[in-house]
């Protein structure tokens, strides 16, 4: 995937002038283009949405003794924000269904998610999509079977939504109005993989040696900034990269509140060993590259630290760049991420819980070792979300979740994450998992919580979330100091069970 230097879909804010613009006569709050233009302003990603909205999911297998089965039937209005659908072949039909219509608004002619006049960019192959699909009043997706049974294979789908309160007006989604916007959706699908740089912009180098338990400390220009992009290169002075790359802990203080403690592997997305990352937030190179466009901003100081928890030195080459901001009080939020330990003995499996301020969750990186060559917990696995005291969710088989091919247990990713790295013979080992979210984010007004709740068998696990929140919001249970400076565990032997990407 190819990645230009500089802030990620920074231009495109300006791209939403030259394509269009804003249109006084509007009568909708939510439509494609305003969904598009949502997208389009990601570098506004730490503003607090003017419009809120509560997030689902639809998840499950597809029986093949039945000839149909509804994939979600749910009452708007609201947004599908990303589909996916799991299975060794592509047989049969889905229908979309609009506002009671008996009628299917679109009809796709396999197991696809690539409806017609699908913009490039939006998709990955036919297995997942986060083109936005608007609607008024209902959405109703029906999986139609081959008509031969002997055809049909099980299946699975992943289809997350958002539902807005009864008083907002949506319209609903049109292919006419898709193809309407082509000049848009191929702008965006451009700055995905190139992203630009933004004007106004000033960089903070340097190289700092670190010692066992050595911190270096880098205080950033006061006033108000976001670090636009954030790139490191760590050189272990010891042939150790992967415990290296989990010894080092970043850290930050962002006036005055500490948003982030967590090891360089994870908060790369690559997980335990800091394996190779091409997404929309973040790259990595699998050798100690890494680059992170996560907008961070602070309103008057800010400062960000690198602790060696371990007992090897290691040089850091590091590279700020920083924009000016306009703090908005109320809207703008602090960048966080927070990472916990969760071993297979543990009886607390939360990955992230926020409590006291509002802000929007945007993804994890979710690594496991798994002791065994059982890999049941990927289709037993659970999620569950619940934002305000209130369930939200609960995601059933981490296939669907993170996008991985049920029938293909290696190493694939997309633009939003995907299985970074998988282990050996049924994934024994250590496998890394990432999801990162666009439209489908999960704001909340003062209290968040996910969990992953553990399948049988013995598994430890780590999670790294990243999630903005005002000068309120305090991640609970932040991981025990031991847990920084644990070693890493042995990768299984080429006789029992080979890694992928070793």
């Amino acid at each position: 995937m190819k990645r230009a230097a500089g802030l990620g879909l920074f231009s495109l804010f300006f791209a939403i002038i030259i394509l269009g613009g804003c249109n006084p006569e509007r009568t909708a709050d939510v439509d494609l283009r305003l969904l598009f233009d949502e997208i389009s302003t990601e570098t506004d990603m730490f503003r607090m949405p003017e419009l809120m909205w509560r997030s689902g999911v639809s998840s499950g297998e597809i029986n093949p003794a039945h000839a149909q089965t509804t994939l979600i039937d749910v009452r708007g209005p609201g947004v599908i924000t990303r589909m996916a659908l799991q299975g060794s072949d592509r047989q049969g039909k889905l229908r979309i269904f609009f506002d009671g219509s008996p009628t299917a608004a679109i009809e796709v002619s396999t197991f696809s998610v690539k409806i017609p006049d699908m913009p490039e960019g939006f998709s990955e192959g036919d297995a997942a999509s986060w083109l936005p699909i608007p609607y008024a009043r209902s959405c109703r997706i029906v999986y139609e079977a081959p008509t031969d049974s002997s055809a049909r294979t099980p299946k699975a789908y992943h289809i997350d939504y958002r539902t807005y309160s009864s008083r907002t007006k949506v319209k609903t989604f049109s292919p006419r109005a898709l193809v309407s916007l082509r000049k848009r959706t191929a702008r965006i699908a451009q700055l995905f993989q190139s992203p630009e740089v933004p004007p106004d912009t000033q960089r903070i180098e340097g190289t700092v040696v670190l010692g066992a338990g050595e911190p270096a400390v880098i205080n950033l220009p006061t006033g108000a900034y976001a670090i636009s992009e954030l790139n490191l290169r760590v050189i272990p002075f010891s042939d150790t990269y992967d415990q290296t790359m989990r010894d080092i802990i970043l850290q930050s203080k962002f006036d005055g509140l500490h948003t982030m403690r967590i090891p360089l592997s994870d908060f790369s997305g690559g997980g335990m060993g800091a394996r190779p990352v091409s997404s929309l937030m973040m790259d990595a190179d699998g050798q100690g590259r890494i680059t992170s466009r996560w907008r961070m901003p602070y309103r008057e100081e800010a400062s960000l630290a690198f602790i060696n928890e371990g007992s090897k030195r290691a040089r850091l080459n590091y590279t700020i760049t920083l924009a000016p901001i306009k703090w908005e009080d109320g809207r703008t939020l602090y960048f966080h991420a927070s990472w916990r330990e969760i071993l297979s003995n543990d009886t607390d499996s939360t990955a992230l819980e926020i409590s006291g301020g509002k802000g929007i969750f945007k993804g994890e990186a979710y690594t496991l070792y798994n002791y065994t060559s059982n890999s049941a917990w990927l289709s037993n696995g659970e999620i569950t979300a619940e934002a305000d005291g209130q369930p939200l969710f609960t995601a059933k088989g981490l296939e669907g979740y993170y996008n991985i091919a049920a029938d293909n247990k290696s190493a694939q990713q997309t633009l939003l994450g995907g299985m970074i790295r998988a282990g050996g013979r049924q994934t024994y080992g250590y496998n890394s998992l990432l999801r990162l979210r666009l439209l489908d984010g999960i704001v909340f007004s003062n209290s968040l919580r996910i969990v992953f709740r553990k399948p049988a068998g013995r598994i430890d696990y780590a999670v790294a979330t990243y999630w903005y929140g005002d000068n309120k919001a305090r991640a609970v249970g932040f991981a025990a100091p031991v847990s920084y400076s644990r070693t890493l565990l042995p990768s299984p032997s080429a006789g029992a069970a080979s890694e992928v990407g070793e």
